[in-house]
C-alpha cells in the first residue's frame, strides 16, 4: 500500500536540490555587465533584486556577487544584500585585497544566517547562499595573502 506522505520528503529534498542548483551555475554562464543593467534598469524603472548566480559566482540582491555592486542610491534588498553593500563600500575604500574587509563580511553574513530570518528570495534561501558567499570570502583572502607574500628563491 502506497502512502502520499511517503512521497512528500523526497518531493521536498529535490525542490531543495532544484533551487540550489539553481542558485550555483557553472563558471561558462554569462557574465553580467552591472553598469550597462543599472543603466537598463532606470531607463525601464526596474527596480528588482537578482537571486541567480553570474559567471564568477553568487548574484544575489542588488549588491552580492563578483563585479556586481549595485546601481547607486538603490536600498538592498534585505539583511543579506546589506552586508555585500558594505562590503563593496569597504573594498572600494580600502582594496580589493583588504582581509578586514573580507573577515567583517563573513562575520555579517553568518549574524544574518543566524539571526532566523527569511530573506527575500525563496529560490536561492540565505542556507543556500551564504556557505557559497564564506567560501569565496574564503578564497578571496587566501589569494589577499598569497598576492602580500613576498617570496625568496
Amino acid at each position: 500500500q502506497t502512502h502520499k506522505k511517503s512521497r512528500r520528503p523526497q518531493r521536498r529534498r529535490k525542490t531543495r536540490e532544484k533551487n540550489a542548483a539553481w542558485c550555483i551555475r557553472p563558471v561558462s554562464d554569462v557574465c553580467h555587465r552591472s553598469i550597462r543593467l543599472c543603466i537598463h534598469h532606470r531607463l525601464l524603472g526596474v527596480r528588482q533584486c537578482a537571486q541567480r548566480f553570474s559567471a564568477v559566482g553568487i548574484r544575489y540582491g542588488k549588491y552580492c556577487g563578483v563585479g556586481w555592486s549595485g546601481c547607486p542610491g538603490e536600498k538592498p534588498c534585505d539583511d543579506l544584500d546589506a552586508c555585500c553593500k558594505i562590503h563593496d563600500e569597504c573594498v572600494d575604500k580600502k582594496g580589493l585585497t583588504n582581509i578586514k574587509c573580507h573577515e567583517k563580511f563573513k562575520r555579517c553574513i553568518k549574524k544574518v544566517q543566524k539571526s532566523a530570518k527569511v530573506g527575500f528570495s525563496r529560490e536561492c534561501p540565505y542556507d543556500t547562499v551564504v556557505p557559497t558567499m564564506v567560501q569565496g570570502m574564503d578564497m578571496a583572502i587566501l589569494l589577499s595573502q598569497l598576492g602580500g607574500s613576498k617570496f625568496e628563491l
